[in-house]
C-alpha cells in the first residue's frame, strides 16, 4: 500500500482490475472516499476487507463516506465530490505493458496533482485534506 503522508481528512483508496481484454478495452476503477480519524475504533463494514491496509496507517477509525466506478478508456476522465465539497479528477493515462495503470490524481482547488502507477487489482491510498477532525 502506498500513501502520500500530507495531512488530510478525506482519505481516497483507488482499487480496480484491468481487464483481460485488450488493452484498449476501459478500466474499471473503484474509488472508496474514506474518512479517516482518531475518534474511535471503528471500521465501516463496507470497508472490512481493507482492514489490513488500513491498520498500517496512523488512524484508529475509518468510515466510508462515498464510493464510485469509474469504466475509463486512456485519456479519459472521471470525477467525484470530496466530503469537503472539492471535486477530485481522476484520469486514466495508459496501460503498461504489464498490465499496470498510469493514472493521474487532481484537486485543482487544492492545487494536489499526483501521476502513480499501480498494478492491476492493487490498492493506493491518498491523504487528503482536513476534514471534520480527521484526515
Amino acid at each position: 500500500m502506498r500513501r502520500n503522508r500530507s495531512k488530510g481528512a478525506a482519505l481516497a483508496l483507488a482499487l480496480w482490475i484491468v481487464p483481460a481484454a485488450a488493452a484498449a478495452a476501459p478500466v474499471a476503477l473503484n474509488i472508496r472516499v474514506i474518512h479517516a480519524h482518531n475518534k474511535s475504533k471503528e471500521i465501516d463494514a463496507k470497508l472490512k476487507d481493507l482492514a489490513k491496509d488500513l491498520a498500517k496507517l496512523a488512524f484508529t477509525g475509518y468510515a466510508l463516506k462515498d464510493q464510485a466506478t469509474f469504466n475509463l478508456d486512456a485519456g479519459a476522465a472521471g470525477r467525484m465530490q470530496l466530503p469537503d465539497g472539492e471535486w477530485m479528477t481522476v484520469r486514466a493515462q495508459e496501460l503498461t505493458k504489464d498490465g499496470s495503470l498510469r493514472l493521474d490524481l487532481s484537486v485543482d482547488k487544492l492545487k494536489f496533482k499526483s501521476t502513480v502507477t499501480i498494478a492491476a487489482g492493487a490498492t493506493l491510498a491518498v491523504g487528503g485534506p482536513p476534514f471534520d477532525s480527521g484526515s
